[in-house]
């Protein structure tokens, strides 16, 4: 009898000695335990797609946004960005180079005045955080939500916008309807112009049906910047949050007792200013 034959006689002898509940049990565990091991081995040979960075212009890329959801510093040239911690990753002129002119333009104006008057600590808080935008006034020609039960148009140069913005944080795209019409309005126009899906993920385009809904969302999103055409909405949300940017041609001055109180006639002028 060989090696393999007596340790093939001595577990038959085991086998007939212990419960088979018990056997069974203490089999299947050291099958998991053995799996366990072996996925750990395999796993460096096949990296995920988690693992993986995707480039600028590639569907989902933009809607990364450069500084994601870690810490990162903005350096004082208003171009670069630099390392805080060994977690973030450098954005690089190579970086830039992959991304309209246009675009990085409107991304650095939106950073420089979103982060005008901060302090360094301050600045690291905001930039990366999450980006809130009520599409009507904002993205949409329509001001009103009931427009957009019969059509939903984007303002020129609307997926410029929110991707310039997607490189300062992910964005959220907050949009009140009436009805199934209006939704389905908002949806196409937000596809056909490269925005929902793309740029943002699908299920960060939020509807709602009333006014304080849309003001339940935002607060509950938490963004570092929240941009509307409502008046009521902007100045509700602007006691909770870090920076509100109020869209309107009747906008007026600042008020200088809400220093968080940003005004624009139209979000591309914010930015391209």
């Amino acid at each position: 009898m060989n090696v393999l034959e007596g340790y093939g006689a001595a577990l038959f002898r085991l086998s007939q000695t212990v419960d088979p509940v018990v056997l069974i049990w203490t089999s299947t565990f050291a099958l998991a335990l053995a799996y366990f091991f072996v996925a750990k081995l395999v796993e460096p040979l096949f990296p995920t797609q988690q693992n993986t960075r995707s480039s600028p212009g590639a569907p989902g890329a933009a809607a990364q946004g450069i500084a994601g959801e870690s810490s990162r510093g903005v350096s004082t040239d208003g171009i670069s960005l630099t390392k805080q911690n060994s977690g973030s990753r450098e954005v690089t002129e190579e970086f830039w180079s992959r991304v309209e002119p246009e675009v990085r333009s409107l991304h650095e104006g939106f950073r420089r005045k979103v982060l005008a008057a901060a302090g360094e600590g301050r600045k690291a808080a905001l930039f990366g955080g999450r980006i809130t935008i009520s599409t009507c006034g904002v993205l949409f020609q329509e001001d009103e939500c009931h427009q957009l039960k019969r059509r939903a148009t984007l303002v020129p140069h609307a997926r410029d916008l929110v991707e310039a913005l997607s490189y300062f944080g992910r964005v959220y795209l907050v949009t009140q309807v009436l009805d199934d019409r209006s939704q389905e309005n908002a949806v196409r126009s937000l596809r056909e112009g490269g925005i929902c899906g793309t740029l943002v993920e699908d299920h960060h385009c939020l509807f709602c049906e009333k006014h304080v809904s849309k003001v339940s969302i935002a607060r509950q999103v938490e963004p570092c910047v929240h941009v509307d055409a409502e008046r009521a909405t902007a100045s509700e949300l602007q006691r909770f949050l870090p920076r509100v940017l109020l869209v309107s041609k009747t906008a007026g001055a600042a008020d200088p007792s809400k220093p968080n109180m940003l005004h624009a006639e139209t979000l591309h002028s914010f930015c391209s200013s």
